[in-house]
């Protein structure tokens, strides 16, 4: 009798151990995905917020912003609602949000795009990304260019144009590693004014291209030739380029 409630007691101790084991597998080995809206998200905070590429942008150059959530057990977040938003924005940029619902990974997007403001100086545009009062916040440093290397031309063949006619004058910043510098303001000059036009000067903003237009107008005086120049300056840099249009 005594032999048989071992037995028993010896398979009723395995059963336990064996529901037991089948709970640990389905509670303890399920350390998955959850969800925002899943009990077992609590506890869901912002766990990192990165920049990419981690390098300083420049003028009109873009960023991808990337927060992730996670649990307390350090599990993905799904259908987590991230707010980005700009609590410094001296450079004038802009956000794009690529998506603000977090995806299997726990992720969600945004896209930095550097901003032209003061383009001659560094500064910083600080982002920040929230969650259920969780935040965090990355710096961007956006860089002023490296150099100013100006050039000069015209859309009419061999610069020559009729008395009174218009030409598109092009100047192209870019910076010493031959980028396009966004944002600087190159100031146009006649400088020789033998076709006797009205209008000697003006300005314009580079673009993403780096290119800034004017549009210069000759005077009535025929056959003679006109000397534009173009000037950039700013961050302890300056360029200058010339072009002598033919007045026919």
């Amino acid at each position: 009798m005594v032999k048989s409630n071992r037995v028993i007691f010896s398979r009723t101790l395995l059963l336990l151990i064996y529901f037991a084991l089948i709970f640990c597998l389905i509670a303890c080995g399920n350390k998955n995905e959850t969800s925002a809206t899943d009990d077992a998200a609590i506890g869901a905070h912002i766990s990192s917020f990165s920049v990419l590429p981690t390098s300083s942008p420049k003028a009109g150059q873009s960023r991808t912003l990337t927060v992730e959530v996670t649990d307390s057990e350090s599990n993905p977040v799904s259908n987590a609602t991230v707010n980005f938003q700009f609590i410094n924005n001296k450079s004038g940029a802009t956000l794009t949000i690529l998506s603000n619902t977090t995806d299997s990974a726990g992720q969600a997007l945004a896209l930095y795009k550097a901003g032209s403001t003061n383009p001659t100086a560094d500064v910083e545009d600080t982002i920040q990304a929230s969650f259920s009062g969780s935040t965090k916040v990355v710096i961007i440093t956006r860089e002023k260019p490296s150099g100013l290397n100006l050039t000069l031309a015209s859309n009419l063949t061999n610069n020559q144009m009729s008395s009174g006619g218009d030409a598109s004058l092009t100047a192209t910043v870019l910076d010493a590693s031959g980028n396009p510098v966004n944002g600087v303001t190159v100031t146009f000059n006649v400088l020789t004014n033998n076709s006797d036009a009205t209008i000697i000067a003006g300005n314009a903003k580079t673009d993403d291209t780096g290119e800034a237009i004017w549009v210069y107008t000759a005077g009535s005086t025929a056959g003679v030739d006109d000397s534009i120049t173009a000037t950039v300056s700013g961050g302890g840099y300056e360029s200058t380029d010339t072009i002598v249009m033919q007045v026919r």
